[in-house]
């Protein structure tokens, strides 16, 4: 079984060694337009219920935060004002960077639709997310600022 993992693994790295590769070479609308969906999916994998269990167990705003925190360890939910929210991973969270499939910041973008779809998800509201910086960007966390419509 090790052997199969191992083989896997270095099957998986290269073939997102040539994803990555031809991701970087297109145009950020259309890099974005892939990195939307992807975002969305991966989401929808996990973290949208963690969300949505986090805003029905606790409706009110402040406290939806503070649960979220809770429910996603190593990551900080900051309220600035009324309408944004400052969200800071101390760590890449992304399951393809972890496995050290990926390391390229364009994989970022992927995050910020992520937290989209997550926010949107559970408000069920529109939102923007801004990208302010990351560690595969050379940061020492991820911080994102989330924008309420």
């Amino acid at each position: 079984m090790s052997e199969l993992n191992d083989t896997l693994k270095n099957f998986f790295k290269h073939w997102y060694s040539g994803f990555i590769d031809s991701l970087e070479s297109l145009k950020k609308d259309i890099q974005n337009k892939i990195l939307q969906e992807c975002g969305k999916a991966c989401a929808n994998s996990y973290t949208v219920k963690k969300f949505q269990e986090a805003l029905k167990e606790n409706p009110n705003y402040d406290s939806f935060l503070k649960n979220l925190e809770k429910k996603l360890p190593g990551t900080k939910f900051e309220k600035i004002g009324d309408k944004q929210i400052r969200v800071t991973y101390s760590k890449c969270e992304c399951d393809l960077v972890k496995l050290d499939f990926i390391n390229s910041p364009v994989l970022c973008n992927c995050s910020v639709f992520n937290l989209k779809e997550n926010f949107e998800q559970s408000l069920r509201r529109h939102v923007e997310v801004v990208l302010k910086k990351s560690i595969l960007q050379g940061g020492n966390n991820c911080s994102l600022l989330v924008i309420l419509k």
